[in-house]
């Protein structure tokens, strides 16, 4: 009985979700409550996600990402972007645009990679050249997203682990690296990248609506010893992070340790850690655990999988599931928010490999991956929205432009997957 009120609840998550009238973290709270309270499983197990030693570890680097975001390191490169733009090259002015969402990327969600990149967007006018605002809006949105926290630094260090926690309720054996996700990327990076720098100028030449951009913010100058504590923090967390092998179980906490030293010297407060430590992203991540854990300790997982297999005719290949958790993926993400996708599709694509012997590594980081395929619709992504709106595109020419990115972006990541795993 316990596996169909999961799987009940499960299904009534995901109609939350498409609803979207409350918020991703209170839906998933929502989960595990109803999950304690109808016994389907221990109160325990429905909140385990708060004491997990990944959640543990993604909440503090989330912490430090917050207080890095605080340093002068982002205004400075702002201020130098604007002087260097005078005079470049076309080419190069791109590539600085592209290398600018690859650096914040790995360090702020993608909200603010966007509001720090295309903010810079206004200055470019239509007469200035080739490379303009209303030509370099829509692809820079797109960048800004496709690359968010690929490189294993920064919030990019917690993917493998946040995967893992699906996997290890099932088996700890199949669990991912830390640079399985940008090596499951590499090729959807490289082709994606490549396709804005020989497209852009499909797009067309024209002054953009400059209000509907955030002129860029002056923030408050930190004392020079907290930001190069600041500095030191996150390179030394980074660090053990890598050495994970080398150092243990104890490199989940050692970001904490790290967030415990910013407040001790007063680089970043209590009231700004908690106010990190609140945010609707922390109550989604613990609570998509509790649910994961919920699935796998009643045989629910199990039983979604195998149900899938049995649609996709009893005993499909593995290239076969492949294809299609991932194109699924793709098109969830034009209609629904990225982290409500992962919560429901990662732990459903784990089950389901599982289910049909398979390793569930690959199938996670083809999903996790394909997550980011926004690339249609602004419902679904801020920084898509934002562009269309200063840009002044028509749908028909977001759907010309994004179209060949999100074919681009599925068949890459299946070659990927394929070719390295």
């Amino acid at each position: 009985m316990s596996q169909y009120i999961v799987i009940g609840v499960l299904l009534l998550m995901i109609i939350c979700f498409v609803i979207g009238k409350w918020s991703y973290g209170f839906i998933m709270m929502g989960a595990c409550t109803l999950l304690a309270v109808t016994g389907a499983v221990p109160v325990s197990t429905a909140f385990s996600g708060f004491c997990d030693q990944t959640m543990v570890m993604m909440a503090s680097i989330f912490v430090i990402s917050r207080a890095f975001g605080k340093t002068s390191l982002i205004g400075n490169i702002q201020k130098r972007v604007s002087k260097m733009q005078s005079g470049k090259s076309g080419l190069i002015l791109v590539l600085l645009l592209i290398a600018l969402c690859v650096v914040f990327g790995q360090f702020l969600p993608t909200s603010g990679t966007m509001s720090v990149v295309i903010m810079l967007m206004g200055i470019l006018g239509a007469e200035g050249g080739d490379v303009c605002a209303s030509r370099m809006l829509l692809p820079i949105a797109l960048l800004s997203n496709l690359w968010t926290s690929k490189i294993p630094i920064g919030m990019g260090a917690t993917a493998a682990s946040r995967m893992n926690a699906y996997i290890e309720a099932y088996n700890p054996e199949y669990v991912v690296g830390v640079a399985d996700p940008l090596k499951a990327a590499i090729l959807p990076l490289i082709a994606l990248t490549l396709y804005v720098i020989f497209t852009y100028k499909m797009l067309p030449k024209r002054e953009i609506d400059s209000s509907k951009l955030s002129s860029v913010k002056e923030q408050e100058a930190i004392p020079k010893h907290h930001e190069y504590l600041i500095y030191f923090v996150f390179v030394a967390v980074m660090v053990c992070i890598f050495l994970q092998g080398q150092i243990g179980n104890i490199t989940y906490a050692i970001p904490a340790l790290g967030v415990g030293i910013l407040i001790v010297s007063k680089a970043f407060t209590f009231a700004e850690t908690r106010s990190v430590l609140a945010g609707d992203d922390i109550f989604l991540i613990a609570g998509s655990f509790g649910v994961s854990a919920a699935l796998s300790s009643t045989g629910a997982g199990e039983l979604v999988g195998d149900l899938i297999l049995a649609l996709l005719g009893g005993n499909p290949s593995e290239l076969t599931i492949l294809l299609v958790f991932t194109f699924i993926t793709v098109i969830m993400a034009n209609l629904m928010n990225r982290t409500a996708i992962y919560s429901v599709l990662v732990p459903l694509a784990v089950s389901t490999a599982i289910a049909g012997g398979f390793d569930p590594g690959p199938l996670t980081l083809a999903v996790a991956g394909c997550t980011y395929a926004n690339a249609l619709l602004p419902s679904c992504s801020a920084s898509l929205g934002i562009a269309m709106g200063a840009g002044k595109y028509s749908m028909k020419e977001v759907v010309l432009y994004g179209l060949p990115f999100t074919l681009i972006f599925w068949i890459t990541t299946v070659a990927d997957i394929l070719i390295f795993f």
